[in-house]
């Protein structure tokens, strides 16, 4: 058989036994919603879908996290499936082929999809840690009839084993999270149950999980909760994910970093089985979602599973193969929990396609027992040998032999001798690893199978007994053992009956009273009989139907009631009938006449009892008082004939607590047997006939003594008694001689009677008390203070655990027994205590003083909360301790709010008390305003300002179009005013008007109407002209609006004066018709007003106050504070006409007697003028003495350019002695004609006129005048302000000045013709503006040969070898060596010599166009090139050249051995040389040398060397003689400077 292990599973199973629990922070579950389940819409996705090739970079916001590695899903994802065969591509009709669906749905068929490897199934053994692979196929369902509704939970694989966990205590939680966390916002549509799997690896999100569940098992075709049960949960913790960094998934590696993201949690049910978790939703890491829950309990079967969700979209993805996009029939099996989502209370616009809250689901839980309970349970194990029943060794003791599966239990009967009880492991005709050296109890079997060593003791079945007689009939097997502790043979018992007992018995002599005369109710007897488990007997498909049947079983008992409650009824196996006795009496609790019952088994047969489970009167199960009538000290006997009866087992309740009030029964285990008969007193004990030495065990136990004691003579016998306070131990240590000793009452227990013979003594130890070892009595010690508690039978003070506090007793010394705290309550030290404020205590049984956990901010917890109070509307709790009224000027609208802040700050126009509710909690009453928000009391941001008044909730003091309705509103007109703080306009009292504010729509206050005036509608009105008013408080009664009208005034600066007739209304007419008036009657509020054109009387608009407000034709005196506009608004009166009207040229204001004359620049063209500005000012260009009635034109000459001129000089600057004439006349270069208005009214009108300052019209130019001026205005043509003689050199035509032309000249003034005085002669020349005709003589070096030239240039430059003078007139005009004696001195500059006047160079005298001339003597001494102004002379060292002797027109360097002088060459003399150009000295280069001679014109000074035989003994020699012949010619070669030769030494 081949054994398939999982990865690191085994080691999962003990490494959690070491494993202390971690603990979590509490996190508090809201009350549910009702449940909102996320809609499954996802598409089926191949599991091989596309994965990225990199985990993806997670913003962390909002608690966000990392996602897995491709090739995490590639590996954990292969492996799960390769174990899940049976899950992956499940169909929906593989179901209804396997399962009848009705069943399925009515709860009465469980679907489990089972757990496969290469088409086999794999089962769980016993031993979790072990899948057997069986030679089953994998089948695609598997369906269990189960009517109880309790199947068994199936385990699953684990693909790593826990982390470590921190304590040893109960955790609430799997994954931690802090007491401050916030939900993140998840996808509204999915929910994030598609967050982190393929194709799009979207971030996890934590949200939170609870879960809550049940741990039971199955028992007597019911479900039953396991208490104390054991729960590891661990799951992937999705706020620890990080990348992983490896991609060896195969490593160990990969696991210890699954490990290290992972968090786990530890607790125990309760009593009822229940438990519950808080975490976060798992991520995938492959697999679907899971939990993995190990649950172990004594006596059950530990279970390694997970716990799957129902929505998860990798679920989906990995199980279905018809594309359906919902759980489906997957949900079905035990392991696949549901989930509901609840959102919280404030999630977020869900519009936006996101919400918060927290996921809940319940995961109940079945374990299998530890041993199989019927044939079904052990079919799928390996084949093993029945072995169960009767046992004998080779000293004759009896061995009670249980299987189960492949466990394996004996146990010594009928008492314990050696070893007592063993267990071990049966394998095939092999039972192994069994432990004779060490007494165990079958509650502490181990679990696994590894834990059998090989090297203890080992079991062969083998057939045959060789050690006794078989039976005729009976099976022949026997088991030989061999191994460290133990060997020997075992032989099997044939009958079980000849062990068994066939009458059983039970004897009742106490009952517990409640019923007359003792009568007693039992419903339902249940024997059972067995070691490694209690099997009922008979079987349960043999239960009695009457006290015959079925055979072979009989009963009969002491007394029953009547036929209907006859004693085979409580043997019948239902316990809403009962066997009745009759009443016999009974005199506190003790029967008169014992009550009995008898079953006979039958011929053959028999049992050994070990368990007694006893219902008794269940009519009374539920009351308060309990079963009554029932057996209260009972014994159960057995005999083999119905005669001689021993006793098994005897109850004595002495203190009864109402036992029978449990579910399923009392439940009575009987020890192990003590014999079934045996030598009587006075025989030989049997020790005494056991070779090979046959030596009685005197003072010791001897096995076939009945009495179990050998004397020490040998015989059997009573035992020794012991002292009070002990009692008779029988000890079995090992190979050693069993002994008989007289030990301690065990703690707990007390003997006050001498003769004890077992350890339970004379009794278990009061309440309230605690009993040592040795106690005599039941009130040996008292217990102690609060904090400990000693219950029935303590051998040492409890000290009460934390979570319970101590209860009973008298007087707080003597506490018997514990009660969970109360909720909202925590217990240390056995004394409850209310939990503080800020914590809250959701359950029973807490025990630290922070009980379930702090209360969260936007909660708070008084002191005894039981759980966490949402803070109410208008509260914040900041720390969970107190709930605090939101501060005066906010608000909290919604309840748990955590903060001062609340929901935010008072709206505008209202006020928020501390604890308001709203942001428009309390309005500013009326007469106040607020205009900013958090305000916190009636005084708002202060009263109304004045000229305003504040309905209640005025929230701002200027209109606009978002706020007209709240804003502090105008007192609305002259009717009303509105001092501080006013919550309406209060109207203007009768002879009253109103005053203040900046125009008539913010009246402040009220004034009384002086004389001379009258009041109407809070107006102030004089009194119309021509009449007068004596006394103070007038007022007009009425108003006759049809002569009422508002205009418009907009007279243009421009506007002529108006020339209409004089009448009562303006000269000028408003630009669109009159509006009528509303009624102004002060009893109207004009909030009332319907609607109005008056500005006053409208709603906020923009609005621009009149400069006064008038009455009958006259203005009122305005408030300083209001601005001139450009419109003036008039009220007109015409009902009052007083003494008459004022005439044209006088004005008569209010009250006036008389008419006064207009004043000094004002007009009054029409009659009933009121005030000093009559018609207005005169207007400019006119003046106005006083009286006038129109305006008069200012004369021609001047000009009045501003209003309101006196007189006739029309000037500005008048005084009170008079005006400035000057100011007023008209400004040079323009006119002013009569009525002018401006100093530049006309101007002049073209150059050929001027107009000076004053002019009334413009005058003419004269011929040969030009015109000027003014100087400021830059010459304009157009002002000219007079007239000039044209200057010399120009010539004027119609006021132009002109140049004379060029060529021609102007000698006078005053010409005035282009011809100017003529034109300009040879010689000269005459440029544009020529005053002179000779005054530009030609240029020297220049010429002019015509008449009229116009610039310096003249007619070109002087011929070469010729020079002019200025003024020449021809190109040869002076032959260069010719010198004018006049002119000589006017030599200008350019050449280097000039010849001049005082050159003393001989000349002789010519003429030359009849002027005389100096001719140079030495022609060539001068040169004139082109251009010439006069002669030049040559430089030193040249001669001149060109042309003839006296027109010499270039200079020439001096040529090689010559030099000149004044122009001329002349040969170097003899005896010297020239060897460069430009000599100008006679002396030349220099003397000829030495040896040499020089002729004229020599250029070198060896040019010629003296001739052989002569010598040259000096420098400078002229000739070819030198200085004279040699000696000796021979002596003397050429170029020789001695006549002799140089001897030397």
């Amino acid at each position: 058989m081949l054994h398939i292990k999982m990865p690191f599973f085994i080691t999962a199973v003990f490494i959690i036994a070491t494993i202390i629990a971690n603990r979590c922070h509490s996190l508090s579950t809201p009350s549910l919603n009702p449940s909102l389940s996320p809609s499954s819409i996802h598409p089926s996705i191949s599991p091989s879908s596309i994965y990225p090739s990199v985990a993806p970079t997670i913003n962390f916001k909002n608690k966000l996290y990392r996602s897995f590695h491709e090739n995490i899903f590639n590996h954990f994802s292969q492996q799960w499936r390769e174990f899940h065969e049976s899950w992956v591509h499940v169909n929906q009709f593989d179901v209804g082929l396997y399962c009848n669906m009705d069943k399925v749905y009515a709860g009465r068929q469980t679907v489990t999809f089972p757990v496969c490897k290469d088409g086999k199934l794999l089962s769980g053994s016993i031993f979790n840690s072990t899948f057997i692979e069986s030679d089953r196929n994998c089948p695609s369902v598997v369906c269990v009839d189960d009517n109880t509704q309790c199947a068994y939970t199936p385990s699953d694989t684990i693909d790593y084993i826990p982390p470590n966990i921190e304590t040893n205590i109960d955790t609430v939680t799997i994954c931690k999270t802090d007491i401050n966390y916030k939900d993140p916002f998840i996808s509204l549509r999915s929910l994030d149950l598609d967050a982190g799997i393929p194709p799009n690896y979207r971030p996890i999100s934590a949200v939170r999980l609870n879960i809550n569940g049940t741990i039971s098992a199955q028992y007597n075709g019911q479900c039953w909760p396991v208490p104390n049960a054991q729960i590891i949960a661990w799951q992937v913790d999705p706020t620890k994910l990080e990348p992983f960094s490896s991609d060896d998934i195969s490593s160990n590696n990969t696991l210890t970093l699954l490990r290290k993201v992972s968090s786990a949690g530890t607790q125990l049910t309760s009593t009822n089985g229940a438990y519950s978790f808080t975490t976060f939703m798992p991520p995938s890491y492959g697999p679907p979602r899971h939990i993995v829950f190990m649950v172990s309990a004594p006596g059950f079967q530990t279970l390694s599973t997970r716990m799957y969700f129902s929505d998860d979209l990798r679920m989906q993805q990995l199980t279905h193969k018809d594309g359906m996009s919902t759980p489906g029939h997957i949900a079905l099996d035990p392991r696949v929990a549901n989930l509901t989502f609840v959102p919280n209370l404030n999630p977020g616009d869900s519009t936006s396609g996101f919400t918060s809250g927290l996921f809940t689901t319940v995961f109940n839980i079945v374990l299998r027992p530890l041993r199989a309970q019927s044939t079904a349970d052990t079919a799928h194990t390996n084949t093993v040998m029945d072995i169960n029943g009767l046992w004998s060794d080779q000293l004759g003791g009896l061995i009670s032999v249980q299987t189960a599966g492949h466990s394996f239990v004996a146990v010594e009967v009928p008492h314990g001798r050696r070893w007592g009880t063993v267990t071990g492991w049966l394998d095939g005709d092999t039972v192994r690893a069994v432990d004779f050296r060490t007494s165990l109890s079958p509650t502490s079997l181990s679990s696994s199978a590894t834990s059998w060593s090989h090297s203890l003791a080992t079991g062969v079945i083998q057939p045959g007994d060789p050690f006794s007689t078989p039976v005729p009939g009976g099976p022949s097997m026997s088991i030989r053992w061999s191994g460290e502790g133990y060997s020997g043979l075992w032989a099997r018992v044939p009958s079980v009956g000849s062990a068994g007992y066939r009458y059983l018995k039970l004897l009742i002599t106490r009952e517990t009273g409640g019923r007359p005369d003792g009568q007693m109710v039992i419903n339902e007897l249940v024997w059972y009989e067995g070691w490694l488990h209690q099997s009922e007997r008979p079987d349960p498909r043999q239960k009695m139907r009457s006290p015959r049947s079925p055979a072979p079983l009989r009963t009969s008992c002491s007394s029953f009631q009547d036929q209907q409650h006859h004693c085979y009824r409580a043997l019948d196996g239902a316990i809403d009938t009962a066997w009745v006795t009759q009443g016999g009496g009974s005199v506190d609790g003790m029967l008169v006449t014992p009550q009995w019952v008898v079953l006979d088994m039958g011929p053959g047969r028999g049992m050994l009892p070990t368990a007694l489970r006893l219902f008794c009167d269940q009519q009374n199960l539920l009351t308060a008082s309990g079963p009554q009538g029932c057996p209260k000290t009972f014994s159960v006997l057995g005999s083999h004939d119905n005669v001689r009866y021993e006793v098994l087992h005897r109850v004595d309740m002495d203190k009864y607590g109402l036992d029978y009030q449990v579910p399923g029964g009392k439940l009575f285990y009987f020890p192990a047997l003590e014999g079934a008969g045996g030598r009587v007193d006075g025989q030989r004990c049997g020790s005494c006939d056991v070779g090979p030495l046959f030596t009685c065990a005197v003072q010791a136990w001897d096995a076939l003594c009945a009495s179990r004691y050998c004397t020490m003579e040998g015989l059997c016998g009573s035992i020794p008694a012991c002292v009070a306070g002990k009692y008779l131990q029988r000890r079995f240590l090992g190979d050693q001689k069993p002994q008989h000793l007289c030990e301690q009452c065990p703690a707990g227990r007390y003997g006050n009677v001498t003769g004890l013979e077992d350890q339970g003594c004379s009794g278990k130890c009061a309440q309230g008390y605690y009993c040592p070892p040795g106690s005599v009595s039941e009130y040996a010690l008292q217990c102690g203070g609060s904090a400990w508690y000693c219950p029935e039978g303590s051998a040492l003070p409890i000290a009460a655990p934390a979570g319970r506090r101590t209860v009973g007793g008298r007087d707080g010394m003597d506490r018997d027994g514990t009660e969970e705290c109360d909720p909202g309550h925590f217990c240390v030290g056995g004394v409850q205590t209310a939990c503080a404020a800020g914590v809250y205590g959701d359950r029973s049984g807490l025990g630290s003083p922070a009980c379930s956990g702090r209360c969260r901010a936007g909660h708070y917890c008084p002191v005894g909360s039981v759980r966490p109070v949402l803070c109410s509307s208008g509260h914040y709790c900041p720390d969970g301790q107190l709930q605090i009224p939101c501060p005066a000027g906010t608000f909290g609208t919604v309840p748990g709010l955590r903060d001062s802040a609340c929901s935010g700050f008072c709206a505008p126009g209202h006020y928020c008390p501390q604890g308001s509710v709203s942001a428009t909690q309390q309005a500013c009453p009326a007469g106040r305003f607020g205009t900013h928000s958090g305000l916190g009391n009636s005084s708002c941001s202060g009263p109304c300002p004045p000229g305003h008044y504040c309905p209640p909730a005025t929230s701002s003091l200027s209109p606009s179009p978002h706020n007209s309705s709240r804003s502090a509103r105008p007192c609305g007109g002259p009717a009303w005013f509105c001092p501080p703080g006013s919550p309406s306009p209060l109207s203007v009292s009768l002879g009253h008007y109103s005053t203040g504010g900046h125009d008539p729509l913010h009246r402040v206050s009220q004034q009384r109407c002086p004389p001379g005036s009258y009041c109407k509608a809070g107006l102030r009105i004089a009194c119309p002209l021509g009449s007068y008013g004596n006394a103070s408080g007038l007022f007009a009664d009425w108003v006759n609006v049809t002569d009422m009208y508002l205009a418009e005034r907009r007279r243009p600066p421009s506007a002529p004066p108006s020339s209409s007739p004089v009448s009562r209304m303006p000269s000028w007419r408003p630009s669109k018709p009159p509006v009528r008036a509303p009624s102004l009657s002060p009893s109207v509020p004009p909030s009332q007003e319907p609607t109005s054109s008056a500005p006053w009387l409208t709603s906020p608009a923009p609005y621009s106050p009149p400069t006064s407000w008038p009455s009958a034709g006259t203005y009122l005196q305005s408030s300083p504070t209001l601005q001139p506009t450009s419109v003036d608004m008039f009220l007109y009166d015409r009902t009052f006409e007083c003494s008459g009207q004022c005439p044209p040229g006088h004005f008569c204001p209010s009250g006036s007697t008389t008419a006064t004359p207009c004043p000094a620049g004002k007009y009054g063209i029409s009659a009933g003028l009121g005030d000093a500005n009559c018609s207005g000012d005169c207007p400019v260009g006119h003046y106005c003495p006083e009286g006038s009635v129109s305006p008069v034109p200012c004369p021609a000459g001047t000009f009045g350019s501003a209003v309101g001129m006196r007189d006739a000089t029309c000037s500005g600057m008048c005084w009170a002695g008079g005006c400035n004439a000057a100011s007023s006349a008209c400004q040079e270069g323009h006119y002013c004609p009569l009525g002018s208005i401006a100093a530049t009214q006309l101007t002049c009108g073209g150059i050929d006129r001027y107009c000076p300052a004053g002019s009334a019209a413009p005058i003419a130019v004269s011929s040969g005048y030009y015109t000027v001026g003014p100087d400021y205005s830059g010459g304009n043509p157009l002002t000219r302000t007079a007239q000039k003689l044209c200057e010399p050199g120009h010539y004027c035509v119609d006021g132009v000045q002109r140049p004379c032309p060029a060529g021609r000249f102007g000698m006078s003034a005053g010409l005035a013709s282009p011809g100017c005085s003529g034109t300009c002669p040879e010689g000269y020349f005459c440029p544009e503006g020529s005053s002179n005709a000779t005054s530009r003589p030609c240029p020297a070096g220049r010429y002019g040969s015509s008449a009229g030239l116009t610039d310096g240039s003249c007619s070109g430059l002087c011929a070469p070898g010729h020079y002019c003078p200025a003024g020449s007139s021809s190109p040869q005009q002076m032959p260069c060596a010719f010198l004018t004696p006049a002119r000589a001195e006017d030599a200008g500059s350019g050449f280097r010599t000039y010849l001049t006047a005082n050159d003393s160079t001989p000349t002789s005298i010519v003429y030359v166009n009849n002027m005389p001339m100096r001719v140079l003597s030495e022609p060539n001494s001068v040169f004139c090139p082109m251009g010439s102004i006069l002669p030049i002379r040559p430089l030193p060292g040249y001669f001149t050249a060109g042309g003839g002797t006296t027109t010499r027109y270039k200079q020439i360097p001096c040529t090689l051995g010559s030099y000149c002088v004044n122009g001329v060459v002349h040969n170097c003399p003899p005896g010297r040389y020239g060897r460069t150009e430009g000599l100008w000295d006679p002396q030349c280069s220099g003397v000829c040398a030495k040896g040499h001679y020089c002729p004229s014109g020599s250029t070198s000074s060896t040019m010629y060397p003296c001739p052989a035989g002569k010598f040259g003994s000096t420098e400078g020699l002229t000739g070819s003689d030198c200085s004279g012949s040699c000696v000796h010619p021979l002596d003397c070669p050429p170029g020789s400077v001695r006549s002799t030769p140089i001897l030397s030494s």
